[in-house]
């Protein structure tokens, strides 16, 4: 994992933000998805991208895969932040904010 990425977490059962920071690889997309797989009883979680640094296209590869498995049951999961488009896996939602 990039020693420098870390997620924080806020919010409630209902709404989660959860906000990446550092640098974007294959193991911090693991990270992310286990976070995710963690909470998914959030109705809503928002994932902000902008205090990213280096995103690694490999890690983005891996998000995508990591999150195509998710049921229609699972958390509305919605993008936002300077690194959206990059981060977010095609077909997600992307809040330009």
């Amino acid at each position: 994992m990039a020693t420098n990425f870390r997620i924080i977490r806020q919010g409630n059962a209902s709404m989660l933000r959860l906000s990446l920071v550092g640098d974007f690889d294959r193991v911090s997309a693991a990270e992310l998805v286990r976070t995710l797989g963690e909470n998914k009883d959030a109705d809503r979680v928002v994932i902000c991208t902008s205090c990213l640094e280096k995103i690694k296209e490999k890690g983005v590869r891996d998000l995508s895969r990591g999150l195509a498995g998710r049921r229609s049951g699972d958390s509305e999961l919605f993008f936002t932040g300077w690194n959206a488009g990059r981060v977010a896996p095609p077909g997600s939602t992307v809040l330009h904010v």
